[in-house]
């Protein structure tokens, strides 16, 4: 079985824990904006311009998508080396930092004109691929080096390491060609798989999800975790940040934290009809194990997708899943999500929060409840018997704000959710690279210290 592709962990947690409290309604959307009060739109422009992202533009070069840029700009700069610290920790899949951000609500909380405000949101692709194009870079230089450290101390001839642009051409097909789902390949699939990767782009790269929140993002009232709202321009809202996003050429689009089944739905059809090409998933916000945020069923919501995805009325949807929930309710909704998608090419995607309680009303974080701590079952990852107890070396988290048991570490967790189902797997609100760097290798089954992931962490 295929290892699960590895998402990242809490951009804006990250964030926010290096430069203090972020904007009250854009949350870290708002660092698209220049410290210095531009908008970066030439960057913008570069990344936002007219074409999709297809196979047809991948030998582009590289000041096309942006990564020739230099940005010196501290609110910049911090959301390129947040990403590349979640490289570090061995992510396969970067989210963009556009979650909160819309065009109407930087018109509205920062005086943008609809234009800068198109060109910010657009930017947060060109960061991520900044952040991807500085990764590389520093890797390969380090490979040459290790290469070069080797060659003094062997006159053999020695075969050269696997490159890492060749490891992302294979995450790369991986996500947009989901094998179908729960079953072994046969040997001539397995070809044809192999076949295919070794005709995918000639300089690959990690992949970038284009983050778009649900509705209630927007309104900035915690309504994502509630649901609930007037669903009516739901379409709209979405086609245009959603098209915005496309034109700077992210490899997917991720419409996250979706809270209730009318929403998923509104998307799907709006994908269908206006940008049938572009691939994407949809994640939802669940209050329960059986329930989504706004209290809809999540079986009958996924159920629902599926049947789109039957009848060909849900364009190039890749995945679905679930995110910001606690860790505890992870492996059945993941079960419930597998059952419904059956043999379907497509993933079932899980990325949880670290598992502190939100408080929307407040919008801050509390303890993790003890229910999630573990009762011994595994269930919250870190119990004090059974398959609970067994967390990986290093896995709590990193030290100071970061410090504490986080569920996504444990090795008993993860074997969990990867026999329930999951095929992209990553962490969302709190779940820093220290957390992200033990799951990979857990994931991987690289439980061995000394790799290059063990030295990421929380930087500043």
């Amino acid at each position: 079985m295929v290892s699960p592709l590895v998402l990242d962990g809490g951009l804006s947690s990250l964030l926010e824990l290096e430069r203090g409290p972020l904007h009250p309604t854009l949350w870290s959307a708002a660092l698209l904006v220049a410290s210095t009060g531009g908008q970066g739109k030439e960057a913008g422009e570069r990344a936002g311009k007219d074409g999709h992202n297809n196979d047809d533009d991948d030998d582009d070069d590289d000041d096309d998508d942006g990564t020739s840029h230099v940005f010196s700009d501290t609110n910049h700069r911090a959301v390129i080396d947040a990403h590349r610290a979640f490289l570090e920790a061995g992510a396969d899949i970067l989210t963009t930092v556009s979650y909160q951000g819309t065009v109407a609500g930087f018109k509205r909380d920062m005086g943008l004109s609809e234009e800068e405000a198109s060109h910010a949101i657009a930017l947060s692709v060109t960061l991520a691929r900044t952040a991807i194009h500085e990764h590389q870079q520093a890797q390969q230089q380090q490979q040459q080096q290790q290469h070069i450290e080797r060659d003094k101390h062997s006159s053999s001839s020695s075969q050269a390491p696997r490159t890492l642009s060749s490891s992302w051409a294979s995450s790369r097909h991986l996500l947009l060609h989901p094998p179908p789902h729960g079953t072994q390949q046969h040997p001539q699939e397995q070809q044809h798989e192999q076949q295919h990767e070794q005709q995918q782009e000639q300089q690959p790269r990690p992949l970038v999800a284009a983050s778009i929140g649900p509705y209630g993002a927007f309104l900035a009232d915690g309504s994502e975790y509630r649901g609930g709202y007037d669903a009516e321009r739901l379409a709209q809202f979405h086609h245009e940040k959603a098209l915005i996003l496309w034109r700077a050429r992210p490899d997917v689009l991720a419409f996250e934290t979706i809270p209730q089944a009318s929403e998923a739905l509104a998307i799907v059809g709006m994908m269908q009809e206006t940008l049938p090409e572009a691939p994407y998933w949809l994640s939802f916000q669940c209050c329960d194990a059986h329930r989504l945020a706004s209290g809809d069923d999540v079986t009958a919501a996924v159920a629902s997708l599926v049947t789109a995805f039957d009848e060909q009325r849900a364009g190039s949807l890749i995945g679905i899943g679930v995110n910001c929930i606690s860790p505890a309710i992870a492996a059945p909704l993941v079960t419930a999500i597998a059952r419904c998608v059956g043999r379907r090419r497509l993933h079932v995607l899980c990325y949880p929060n670290k598992g502190e309680a939100w408080d929307a009303d407040t919008r801050t974080w509390g303890p993790i409840p003890t229910a999630d701590v573990g009762d011994g079952d595994g269930v919250g990852g870190f119990g004090n018997g059974g398959d609970g107890g067994d967390v990986g070396d290093g896995g709590d988290g990193g030290d100071g704000d970061t410090a504490g048991p986080c569920a996504l570490t444990s090795r008993a967790w993860v074997r969990r959710i990867k026999a329930a189902g999951c095929t992209v797997v990553g962490g969302c609100c709190r779940v820093f690279p220290a957390d992200l760097a033990q799951m990979v290798r857990c994931v991987k089954g690289d439980i061995e210290g000394g790799n290059r992931r063990d030295k990421a962490g929380v930087h500043g």
